[in-house]
């Protein structure tokens, strides 16, 4: 990419991250150029952006894994509470026909009857 013959500045935007090789090549009021082996040679490297290194993609793994670890826990203790207040229920209704049969024991007497002969 040329920056033109009277631009003093290069810009380039939008770059994807790599390493790049920057080359000056200038030429002088007599007509005079330089050769890519003369010529400034700057080395860069463009770093990708902070979200998509591999420090990064970690720490998205990381979340995922904490976020479908946390949603099964959450899913097993609700569960859990489902099954503990069916079980009470059971136990509920046990405790209700014991009472109701002991009180009803307690109300009708046992009648004994003689039975002469």
């Amino acid at each position: 990419m040329e920056a033109g013959s009277k631009e003093r500045v290069a810009t380039y935007t939008n770059l994807s991250p790599g390493d790049y090789r920057f080359i000056v090549l200038a030429r002088n009021a007599d007509g005079f150029e330089t050769t890519e082996e003369e010529g400034l040679v700057i080395n860069l490297t463009v770093l990708p952006p902070w979200y998509r290194t591999w420090w990064a993609y970690g720490l998205w793994a990381a979340l995922l894994t904490g976020s479908l670890l946390a949603f099964y826990r959450f899913q097993l203790n609700r569960q859990l509470a489902q099954a503990e207040a069916r079980r009470l229920q059971e136990l509920d209704v046990v405790k209700t026909r014991l009472y109701t049969n002991i009180t009803h024991e307690f109300r009708t007497p046992l009648t004994i009857t003689r039975i002469i002969y």
